[in-house]
C-alpha cells in the first residue's frame, strides 16, 4: 500500500519553477539573483543571448584569437554579474557587524583607488587623499542604501552623482583635450567606441543627479526596491562592459604597444582590479574577494613584510601599482588568465546545455527514468533518489539545484517509509 501511494506521489508532485527558485536561493548564495522587469529584464535577455550565441558559434566554427576570445566572454559576464547580482544579497540580522564590514569594504576600495592613481598619474599625497576620500565615501553609500533611513538615501545619492559626475566630466575634458595623444594610431572604431562608452557610461550618473534633485525637492516619493537596478550600479555595469571590450576595439595597437601600456590601460586597469573583487564578491562570495584582495596586497606590500613576525615569510622586493595593473589587467596571466580560458571555451558550453536540457524537461524524464527503473523494488524511494540524483546531476552540476529538482518529492516518500 505505502509502495502504490509514494508511487502515485512521484507521478502526480509538481512544483512550479517559482516554487524551486526560493527553494534554491534559500541555500546557494550563488542563485540569488534580482527579480528584474520590464526594460530592465529585456537588456539582460538580449546581453545573455548574445553571449550564448556567440559561445554556440565559436563551438562549432572555431574560437577567435585566445585574447580576443577571452575578452568577449568577460565583456558581457562582468557586466550581467554587477546587473544580476544585488550588492547585499542576504537581509542583515547582525547591523553592528554590518557596519564594521562596509567600513573596511569601504576602506578597501578607496585605497585601491588611491594607491593605483597615485603611482600611475603622479600625484600627490593630499590629491591622493582626496581620491581615497571619493573612493571611500561612493563605496559605503553603494554598500549601505538598503540599511539606511529613507530620508538619508536620496542626500547619499545626490552626494555619489556628484562625485561621478565630476570624475566624468574631468575624463571627458582630459580625452577632448589631448584627442590625439589619447587616440594615437587607433582607427575609427576605437573613436566610435570611446564616444559610446561615455555616453553610456554618464546618462545613469546624470539621471541619478537629476532623480536625486526631484525626490529631495518633493516632486518625487522615494520608494526602495531591492529588485530594481540602482543607477550607480548600472554605471558600474557600464565601465565593466567597456574594460574588455576596450581590449577588442584596440587590440592591434594594443599588441603593438605591448611592455609599454600607455595612460589609459593603467587607467582601466586599476577600475578592472577593483570592479573584478566586487563581482567576486557579489556572486561568489566575500571570502573569495578577500583571498583576491589579499593576494594584491603581498605584491605591493612585500618590502615591508620583511620585519613582520610570521609574515616575513611573505616578504620580497615588491611590486609598484603600475606592475601589478600591468600583468593582471594587460596580459593573459592575470584577470584573462588560463582559468577564464578554460570557462569561456569549454565549461560554457556544458552550463548552458545542462540549462537548456533542464528548461526542456530532461530534468523530469531523468526522474521518470529512474522511477521505471528502480520504483518497482523493495525500497524503491531510496534508489529511486540515487538514480534521478545521478543523472540530475549530469546537467545540473549543482548540489543545490539537484536537491531542490529530485529531492523535493523523494525526500518525503523515503520519510514516510520510515527512511
Amino acid at each position: 500500500m505505502a509502495e502504490a501511494k509514494w508511487k502515485e506521489t512521484a507521478f502526480t508532485y509538481q512544483m512550479d519553477d517559482a516554487k524551486v527558485q526560493s527553494l534554491m536561493e534559500s541555500f546557494d548564495p550563488e542563485m540569488r539573483f534580482r527579480a528584474l522587469k520590464g526594460l530592465a529584464a529585456r537588456i539582460i535577455l538580449i546581453m545573455c543571448l548574445i553571449l550564448s550565441l556567440f559561445h554556440i558559434y565559436t563551438a562549432g566554427f572555431g574560437v577567435l584569437q585566445e585574447w580576443k576570445h577571452r575578452c568577449f566572454h568577460f565583456t558581457f559576464v562582468l557586466s550581467l554579474v554587477l546587473l544580476v547580482f544585488p550588492t547585499r544579497k542576504v537581509k542583515v540580522t547582525k547591523l553592528t557587524t554590518t557596519w564594521i564590514y562596509e567600513i573596511l569594504f569601504s576602506l578597501m576600495s578607496g585605497t585601491i583607488f588611491a594607491l593605483t592613481f597615485q603611482n600611475i598619474l603622479k600625484l600627490s599625497a593630499p590629491v591622493a587623499g582626496m581620491i581615497f576620500a571619493a573612493g571611500f565615501f561612493v563605496a559605503f553609500a553603494m554598500k549601505t542604501r538598503d540599511i539606511m533611513s529613507p530620508k538619508v538615501v536620496p542626500r547619499l545619492d545626490l552626494a555619489s552623482s556628484v562625485i561621478g559626475l565630476a570624475v566624468f566630466f574631468y575624463a571627458v575634458f582630459n580625452v577632448a583635450r589631448y584627442w590625439g595623444d589619447y587616440r594615437g594610431e587607433s582607427g575609427t572604431g576605437f573613436a566610435v567606441w570611446t564616444f559610446v562608452m561615455l555616453a553610456v557610461i554618464g546618462a545613469p550618473l546624470a539621471y541619478m543627479f537629476y532623480d536625486s534633485l526631484r525626490i529631495l525637492g518633493g516632486k518625487k516619493k522615494f520608494v526602495f526596491n531591492p529588485q530594481k537596478i540602482p543607477y550607480f550600479e548600472m554605471t558600474l555595469a557600464a565601465i565593466g562592459f567597456a574594460l574588455s571590450s576596450y581590449l577588442i576595439m584596440d587590440f592591434d595597437q594594443f599588441i603593438y604597444r605591448a611592455g609599454f601600456p600607455n595612460l589609459r590601460d593603467y587607467v582601466l586597469g586599476s577600475f578592472a582590479l577593483v570592479l573584478v573583487l566586487e563581482a567576486t564578491r557579489r556572486s561568489l562570495g566575500v571570502p573569495l574577494a578577500i583571498l583576491g584582495f589579499l593576494a594584491l596586497s603581498i605584491c605591493y606590500l612585500g618590502p615591508y613584510l620583511a620585519n613582520v613576525p610570521v609574515l616575513s615569510f611573505f616578504s620580497h622586493r615588491g611590486y609598484s601599482a603600475s606592475r601589478i595593473i600591468d600583468q593582471m589587467y594587460l596580459g593573459t596571466e592575470g584577470i584573462y588568465g588560463v582559468p577564464l580560458g578554460v570557462v569561456a571555451t569549454f565549461v560554457f558550453h556544458f552550463v548552458l546545455f545542462g540549462i537548456f536540457t533542464m528548461k526542456t524537461g530532461l530534468g523530469k524524464f531523468f526522474i521518470d527514468m529512474a522511477i521505471a527503473l528502480a520504483g518497482w523494488s523493495a525500497g524503491g524511494p531510496a534508489k529511486v533518489s540515487v538514480v534521478s540524483s545521478a543523472l540530475l546531476g549530469t546537467i545540473s552540476g549543482s548540489s543545490v539545484a539537484n536537491t531542490v529538482t529530485d529531492g523535493v518529492f523523494t525526500i518525503p516518500m523515503m520519510r514516510r517509509l520510515g527512511f
